[in-house]
């Protein structure tokens, strides 16, 4: 507003026109509140901030030192660097938010074995893994438990979780049958091997000798108060080379010689056994025939002559 006087002394009020407000001009209204957060001029970092700050880090190491240089050129300021920073740490955070520490064997916290078995699936005690037998192994024997009860120790003492036992029983029986397998066949072709040998040795006589040792050993050993059990077990012996007793072709040669021998000394006396007989007083009694009863002597010549047989045959032995 401007005052001008007139000539009559008073003033005349001029007042400008009121400007008209352009509708396409925001109108401030009371209620519009001002921006009133605070203005941060950008940080001023430098063009040589990545050898300030790869100075201060002080690495010693080159490639170290060369490794942190290139990682710092793939950035644009420290901040962002600060915000890779700060990303890792939260991955870090999360990542062993839920880890447990793995024990080594060497001053291992019991806190954390604990954690660690209850994390990984080890059972509270040796005895509480579960075993799966195959069928085919059947009942294990006393050893197979043992061995089985010290397993279970040694997979608790490793920290194994149940599944990792599993895989471990199995692995040992598959091996297991696998190895029984080859042994038998291994076996079996030994057995044929030997069976050649002793056939080859005894010639025709093979089924007469058999016969001879088996009674031989069956006399013998019950004698010794073996049973027909017993005797069979002793045959299945097995010996270091794997045959089995009643296989081996030096015993089974020299079970039929033997036999032979003993079966001569007693075919004077028929089917009785020649142990407990005094051969040269037979020889005697039969002689002393002679004269007495030629018939009866003439008849008695068979027998007369295997006792003479097996006198020299004595004799031979130093007997």
């Amino acid at each position: 507003m401007i005052d001008e006087t007139n000539d009559d002394g008073e003033a005349d009020v001029l007042e400008r026109p009121t400007e008209t407000p352009d509708a396409d001009k925001p109108v401030a209204t009371p209620d519009a509140k001002a921006d009133t957060a605070p203005k941060i001029a950008p940080l001023e970092w430098g063009d040589d901030w990545r050898d300030r700050a790869i100075v201060s880090l002080d690495i010693k190491d080159e490639k170290e030192r060369k490794r942190t240089l290139d990682w710092m050129a793939k950035k644009n300021n420290p901040a962002e660097i600060i915000r890779a920073g700060l990303h890792a740490d939260q991955k870090i955070s999360e990542l062993t938010r839920e880890r447990v520490k793995i024990p080594t064997g060497k001053n291992d916290d019991p806190k954390d074995i604990a954690a660690f078995r209850k994390t990984w699936g080890v059972p509270e005690k040796a005895d509480d893994y579960k075993a799966e037998i195959p069928k085919e192994v059947g009942t294990l024997s006393d050893l197979d438990q043992e061995l089985l009860s010290e397993f279970k120790q040694n997979a608790y003492e490793k920290n194994y979780s149940q599944g990792q036992f599993d895989d471990a029983v199995k692995m040992y029986w598959a091996v297991d049958q696998r190895v029984k397998a080859a042994q038998e066949a291994q076996r079996i072709q030994r057995q044929q091997a030997n069976m050649d040998e002793i056939r080859s040795f005894a010639g025709a006589e093979y089924r007469n000798n058999v016969e001879l040792a088996n009674r031989m050993f069956q006399n013998d050993l019950k004698q010794l108060g073996y049973t027909d059990n017993d005797s069979q077990s002793l045959m299945n012996t097995q010996l270091a080379d794997g045959s089995l007793l009643g296989d081996h072709p030096t015993f089974v040669k020299w079970a039929f010689m033997v036999a032979k021998e003993r079966a001569d000394d007693g075919a004077f006396v028929g089917s009785e056994p020649a142990d407990g007989v005094d051969v040269d007083s037979e020889i005697r009694r039969i002689v002393a025939v002679r004269d007495k009863d030629p018939k009866e002597y003439e008849a008695l010549q068979p027998q007369l002559d295997r006792l003479i047989a097996v006198q020299n045959r004595r004799k031979a032995r130093g007997r």
